[in-house]
């Protein structure tokens, strides 16, 4: 028990000084939040990368992603968003390297495959899976410590 707390402690820590400097009641939200939304994975893919300022809300940060065609158009703030997606905005917001097919397509199933590849996401992740705040952002500091190695 002690040594999940040092490890959330430190990634907590890790997270708030690489995640540049975000709102702390929007984090605190996404920290505590049982199943992601797109809205959230918005705000943290566009704050990462400098596309909005942190204190926007979740429906402009959806909005940005829509206009740059990386979520349908059909989605709302609170709908729950799956891994598969997941992994595919956030290596596309730390502009991950990966493999060929990675490479060329940028696809949502590239971009999973890609992100198990590189031992981010465990083998047995299922790309139709939700996942909660804490899972979210810690796949975003992975993918961020993969493209600066």
């Amino acid at each position: 028990m002690n040594k999940k707390f040092v490890f959330l402690f430190s990634l907590i820590l890790h997270l708030s000084f690489s995640a540049y400097s975000q709102s702390a009641d929007k984090m605190s939200e996404i920290l505590e939040t049982q199943t992601v939304t797109y809205g959230q994975v918005s705000y943290l893919a566009c704050v990462f990368s400098n596309t909005i300022d942190e204190d926007v809300t979740y429906d402009k940060a959806l909005a940005t992603m829509k206009s740059n065609s990386l979520v349908p158009m059909s989605v709302k703030t609170n709908d729950p968003i799956k891994l598969g997606k997941v992994a595919q905005i956030f290596a596309r917001a730390a502009n991950l390297k990966g493999g060929l097919m990675y490479t060329i397509t940028k696809s949502q199933r590239y971009s999973f495959k890609e992100l198990k590849a590189q031992d981010i996401l465990p083998q047995n992740a299922d790309p139709s899976m939700k996942i909660s705040g804490r899972d979210a952002l810690a796949i975003l500091q992975e993918c961020i410590d993969a493209n600066s190695k």
